[in-house]
């Protein structure tokens, strides 16, 4: 069966709603608002909520309630490039990457309100709708007392990566570089770097926010626990 036939065999068997499996061969990354790790993809299928697709050891980074699948809604601006896309890595054996931002925005929406409850003042454009996409960079930029903190809120289980030029998130270097493309404008820029603190803000389900300082090299700093320590309030 070619990639063609094989394509508009599953856009029928979807639009039809009928549950259609195929048997996958192929290893995909998936992460939310980070990585999570390679593995193998078991099955996938199409159904009424969208194309899903599963696997037995990846971890739930989104505390979604099924745990060993991820699913591309069909109601998604890119549902119908994106699957396809995932066809053609199945008939061809290729390895793909996924990126789930279900729980993304709600991280850093209560890390905002939370930060700001505390009288830090946000210089990024605050995300105000949950299911805004998700845009890549620094997620926060608080300011207080004339000190500058970055923030990149994680939720769940999801922690801080290393990208592929082998960049650590949240490292000095990264943070330079993310900085350089915000709308700050170049004096403020030269504040920031000259007197910042990076932190990483945990987020759980029901909304509780944990701080913790990361070094230059983006790992978190163990001999700082407090929040007054971290943010000197």
């Amino acid at each position: 069966m070619n990639k063609v036939i094989l394509t508009l065999l599953a856009r029928k068997l979807f639009y039809e709603k009928i549950f259609f499996v195929l048997l996958l061969c192929l290893t995909t990354t998936v992460s939310a608002k980070g990585p999570v790790k390679t593995g193998k993809i078991n099955y996938v299928a199409f159904n009424s909520g969208g194309f899903f697709l599963y696997a037995s050891d990846w971890p739930n980074p989104n505390n979604c309630t099924r745990s060993n699948a991820v699913v591309l809604k069909s109601n998604d601006a890119n549902y119908d490039k994106a699957y396809a896309l995932l066809l053609v890595a199945y008939t061809s054996e290729k390895a793909v990457s996924g990126y789930s931002d279900g729980w993304g925005n709600y991280g850093e929406m209560v890390t905002d309100d939370d930060l700001v409850n505390r009288g830090f003042t946000p210089l990024h454009d605050r995300i105000t709708d949950i299911d805004a996409k998700l845009a890549p960079g620094i997620d926060g930029i608080f300011e207080k007392d004339g000190k500058y903190f970055i923030v990149e809120s994680k939720f769940g289980c999801s922690n801080l990566n290393t990208c592929r030029d082998d960049t650590r998130q949240m490292s000095r270097s990264w943070i330079y570089d993310r900085l350089q493309k915000t709308n700050l404008p170049a004096s403020k820029k030269a504040l920031i770097l000259g007197n910042y603190t990076p932190v990483l803000a945990k987020i759980t389900k029901s909304g509780v926010v944990t701080y913790k300082k990361l070094k230059p090299d983006g790992y978190v700093d163990k001999s700082v626990k407090s929040f007054a320590d971290i943010f000197g309030d």
